[in-house]
């Protein structure tokens, strides 16, 4: 199983750099989950309708598999919960 993650964002975003740096923190710290989750990075002023989504609410992160959503403010607490969500929803 893998699980993909999308985090929106753009540049500048002092907001977009704290949420990647605690889901860094929660991979590190968790190697067998880390070796399954890819991250991937959404600046949303490349599409109008990204900018529609998120603009207001970034960041965000997102799950291809459950189309789950994150949405800032989040802690780590909340980011390890969101990863349970999306593996109980998976088995």
């Amino acid at each position: 199983m893998t699980i993909d993650l999308m985090l929106y964002g753009t540049l500048g975003c002092h907001l977009c750099d704290d949420a990647q740096g605690i889901i860094n923190e929660v991979l590190e710290a968790n190697p067998a989950i880390a070796d399954i989750v890819f991250l991937n990075y959404a600046d949303i002023s490349e599409s109008d309708k990204m900018m529609t989504l998120y603009a207001e609410r970034i960041p965000v992160l997102g799950c291809r598999q459950s189309e789950e959503e994150l949405n800032w403010p989040f802690d780590h607490q909340a980011f390890v919960d969101y990863l349970n969500s999306i593996l109980r929803a998976a088995c």
